[in-house]
């Protein structure tokens, strides 16, 4: 489902948007170029949300014994949640910025300990 933040606080001095509420440990800045897939692994205990910071993606999940469903699209100033054990993947048909909030660390050697790639086609966009 498709996570649209709620109205903005606004006064002279701008906005603030709530874009994500909850305990995150980890907020990473991800950059994907035009025509490139991203993911196709799950988390064993991790979650997180992927919110579109600039252009949009494709977002494919389904639970570890299960097909895919029809990809959902997430454009800018929309999120994604992704639970644990939710087999999931991206594709990015126009250059995106993503910013991804992990409730778990997320350096290189904590996320790959927490991550299972899966060996499967990438779905069709």
């Amino acid at each position: 489902m498709v996570i649209k933040p709620g109205p903005a606080f606004v006064n002279a001095a701008g906005s603030i948007t709530n874009i994500a509420i909850g305990e995150f440990r980890t907020i990473t800045l991800i950059r994907s170029l035009a025509g490139t897939y991203r993911s196709k692994h799950y988390h064993r205990s991790d979650s997180h949300v992927l919110y579109v910071l600039e252009g949009s993606m494709l977002y494919w999940e389904r639970e570890l014994d299960c097909e895919y469903g029809p990809p959902v699209q997430v454009n800018q100033g929309e999120a994604i949640y992704t639970g644990p054990l939710v087999v999931h993947q991206t594709f990015f048909a126009i250059n995106t910025v993503i910013i991804s909030m992990s409730k778990k660390p997320r350096d290189h050697q904590s996320h790959e300990a927490d991550v299972e790639r899966v060996e499967e086609p990438w779905q069709d966009p």
